[in-house]
């Protein structure tokens, strides 16, 4: 989704936000132990973590594209 401020740019250079869902319903998370709710909330924070360095690594990238 476009952040609503692209300054003229191409719509391929504009920042869209892809949201990543997590296929595990809330519902169903509140209702398992609390073994398996630390276990799940851990994959969701180590899956965060990656995605957040491939989208740095994505800037960093374009940064030095339009550095040169």
């Amino acid at each position: 989704m476009p952040s609503g401020d692209e300054g003229g740019l191409p719509s391929a250079l504009q920042w869209n936000r892809i949201i990543i869902y997590d296929p595990v319903p809330e519902w169903w998370i509140r209702e398992a132990d609390a073994q398996l709710q630390r276990e799940l909330v851990v994959i969701r924070l180590e899956t965060m973590q990656k995605i957040l360095q491939v989208q740095s690594e994505g800037l960093a990238a374009a940064m030095n594209v339009l550095r040169q």
